[in-house]
């Protein structure tokens, strides 16, 4: 738990960008939405490349993140001026090694379209790896930076330095990792279509809905999404359809806009749109009451204002564009047993939402990393259509259920168990070492919380004990004008609350 709040302090920018691009994403999808376009007429040609830019401005910064997390980690966690270019210069050599030892026969979407060669009238494609070759080349870089360097007196030693010997080091385990990676990896691909087939094998399958949402969210994280979704929304993987006109249709989203537009009564279980149905509930309900459950931790009066804003405008966003992704990303960082349960709830609306025969698209834009799921503006054009208006109802009041489930689980969290979650009955321990840590009872003016740090006024600063909180699992320290600042992580309103509640005590016990 400490280490993940590390993490999240380094990761800080990153997250924001994230944030950023949902926000572009949000813009983009307002102003290229066809219902909006139908009302206001916004189909002029500069508007379409300005929202073509922003979608894709967002989307390439989503697709960037696993990287920017990457040269981040690597400059934050170690204080070697060079380390993120060998980093660089490794991941490149890998990237090389999967392009030339890859096997070619994989599915077409298991490949990126951004980079493939020709050479002798050989094709080289290069596998999607995601975030796991990343992961691997950040753990070789490091791993050959925390080395020690012993001193060598041979000849060939003399002619390099340090960074070149350590640069040398990492090529050779990158190229090492790159050509396993390239015969391993296929494993897994093959196991990810065992799973999609195994969906598409029963569409009406509430537990075939149950899996897709389940390892859409895994392989989202691992950034193997893409693979996913152009299977299931773009191929026959998804499903085909013959129109009215005898014209066929592949792929789930495909599918959905041929239906919407002619009003086709065939919406209900085994129609299309069943793979991003349960976007609308997290979008509009589950991720705004997290947000709003989180923001509860907040017990400075003087910044909840700013809580409130931060509330609103994630609210919004969410629910114009989605967060889901930057939302886990966090949760994964300070609560991941919440994050355990948000991947179960995933699976539990997609399957419940399918057992009730809602099967609900989008409209789709045209970037597939931009592609937005799940918005209010696309969920009002829908149930302008008479054909669907039932099931927009019972997606709502289905919606309102999950919003306070995901409330009062994400409030029980952090209020009743986030100390002794994993070591029950320490929470009484907790409360003692850090009270005495800080200078004793008598010594605490005021403290208060955040969603993962506490502000502490004290008496007397000269007492703070910044060695036995480092050791309680206290991250940072920083002295500000309102106190001390501390990250104690998802623990921290759980223990201002337990704290003040003692302060209370020894008041009264002192009146009397």
């Amino acid at each position: 738990m400490n280490k993940l709040q590390i993490y999240l302090e380094e990761l800080q920018l990153p997250i924001k960008s994230l944030f950023l691009a949902t926000f572009l994403i949000a813009v983009g999808s307002i102003l290229g939405n066809p219902f909006l376009n139908e009302i206001l007429k916004l189909d002029y040609p500069i508007v379409i490349t300005i929202t073509n830019i922003l979608l894709f401005t967002g989307g390439l910064i989503v697709k960037a993140f696993p990287f920017v997390v990457f040269v981040k980690l690597l400059q934050a966690r170690m204080d070697e001026k060079n380390i993120v270019v060998v980093g660089i210069i490794s991941y490149l050599v890998y990237l090389i090694m999967i392009l030339f030892f890859a096997p070619g026969t994989l599915p077409e979407n298991a490949y990126s379209t951004l980079l493939s060669f020709n050479i002798n009238l050989s094709e080289l494609k290069m596998m999607h790896t995601g975030t796991i070759g990343l992961f691997g080349i950040y753990a070789i870089v490091r791993r050959v930076y925390k080395k020690p360097m012993h001193a060598r007196n041979s000849n060939f030693t003399k002619l390099l330095d340090r960074d070149s010997i350590r640069l040398m080091q990492a090529v050779l385990a990158s190229v090492i990792f790159g050509i396993a990676m390239a015969y391993f990896f296929p494993n897994v691909i093959d196991w990810l279509y065992i799973s999609l087939k195994f969906v598409a094998s029963d569409f009406t399958n509430p537990m075939s809905q149950f899996a897709y949402s389940s390892v859409e969210r895994l392989t989202t994280l691992l950034g193997l999404d893409s693979i996913v979704r152009n299977e299931m929304w773009f191929t026959s993987m998804g499903g085909t359809w013959n129109s009215l006109d005898n014209l066929t249709y592949i792929g789930d989203v495909n599918i959905w806009a041929a239906q919407l537009k002619d009003s086709v009564a065939v919406i209900g279980v085994g129609s299309a749109g069943r793979f991003s149905t349960y976007y609308y509930v997290l979008n509009i309900f589950a991720i705004p009451a997290y947000i709003i459950a989180v923001s509860t931790t907040v017990t400075d009066t003087k910044k909840k204002s700013k809580a409130i804003v931060t509330v609103l405008l994630g609210t919004v966003i969410s629910i114009v564009s989605g967060i889901v992704f930057p939302i886990e990303i966090i949760m994964i960082l300070t609560t991941p047993i919440l994050y355990i349960f948000h991947l179960f709830m995933v699976g539990f609306i997609s399957a419940v939402l399918l057992g009730l025969s809602i099967t609900l698209g989008f409209s789709y834009l045209g970037i597939l990393s931009a592609a937005n799921p799940g918005n209010l503006l696309d969920i009002i054009s829908i149930s302008r259509k008479n054909i669907v208006n039932q099931q927009v109802l019972i997606l709502l009041l289905f919606g309102v259920i999950v919003f306070f489930i995901y409330y009062y689980v994400t409030r029980i969290y952090y209020s009743k168990v986030a100390i002794d979650i994993l070591n029950i009955g320490i929470k009484d321990d907790e409360v003692t070492d850090f009270i005495e840590r800080v200078g004793g009872i008598d010594n605490i003016i005021k403290i208060s919380s955040y969603p993962t740090r506490i502000t502490v006024q004290l008496k007397d600063e000269d007492n703070i004990n910044t060695g036995g909180l480092h050791y309680q699992g206290v991250t940072k320290i920083i002295l500000t004008r309102e106190g001390y600042s501390i990250s104690y992580g998802a623990g921290s309103y759980m223990l201002q609350k337990e704290v003040n509640e003692r302060i209370k005590k020894n008041n009264i016990l002192k009146e009397e």
